[in-house]
């Protein structure tokens, strides 16, 4: 067996279901219930009231992100599909946990944004690339990584 020493690890206090539930019970009895917000109403309005602005040079960047997520596709013949929104774009892909992907680096350099979740040995990796600035009551809410 291959010799492993830990460089760096670092772990925080987990709560346990029961601990969770005790004080989601004791803040119960003394809260006051406060009315439930209406989301579709407050999502609506973020959609309607947020401004999107070009960023400068991403249109040439744009091509070469689906170029990329087309090249890894046929590279390593994995599940993959790019997507369109009006201020952004999505690669994902979905990929065998246990096999190395070093060529990936070159779309995830082009990523602003990057998440992944598991199922059993699948791995979905999901990369956004941002084409506008998103603005909402005068504050950028996207891309995050570029303010």
């Amino acid at each position: 067996m291959e010799k492993v020493n830990i460089i760096f690890e670092k772990k925080f206090p987990q709560m346990t279901m029961e601990e969770y539930d005790a004080i989601v019970d004791q803040n119960s009895k003394v809260a006051v219930p406060l009315p439930r917000p209406d989301c579709e109403a407050i999502c609506r309005k973020i959609i309607e009231e947020s401004v999107r602005i070009v960023i400068p040079g991403r249109t040439e960047v744009r091509e070469n992100f689906i170029a990329q997520a087309k090249e890894l596709a046929d590279y390593y013949a994995i599940n993959t599909t790019v997507m369109e929104y009006e201020d952004r774009l999505t690669a994902s892909f979905s990929v065998d946990s246990n096999d190395s992907y070093s060529e990936l680096r070159k779309i995830i350099q082009l990523s602003d944004d990057l998440s992944f979740c598991f199922n059993n040995d699948t791995m979905k990796l999901l990369l956004t690339f941002y084409t506008h600035a998103t603005y909402f009551e005068g504050r950028r809410i996207t891309p995050e990584a570029m303010r």
